[in-house]
């Protein structure tokens, strides 16, 4: 079972939106539908995000480094 939900766009996003939809032959929700899923499975394949500035004792800033400026 699908869920609608209802979204308030931006007058130029919905004339990008509408333009985009029209050149790839496609309708504005398979678009939106398609940048979620995008976006949903980009942030499942960085897991390794999570360690981000957690590692203990180097420099918070690499070009403070020599040889990396």
């Amino acid at each position: 079972m699908t869920k609608r939900i209802s979204i308030c766009l931006p007058p130029d996003l919905a004339a990008w939106l509408r333009a985009t939809a029209e050149k790839r032959g496609l309708s504005p929700s398979a678009i939106v539908r398609s940048q979620l899923e995008n976006a949903r499975s980009a942030s499942e394949l960085k897991p390794w995000m999570a360690l981000a500035g957690k590692s203990k004792g180097n420099p918070r800033n690499l070009s403070s480094i020599e040889g990396f400026s």
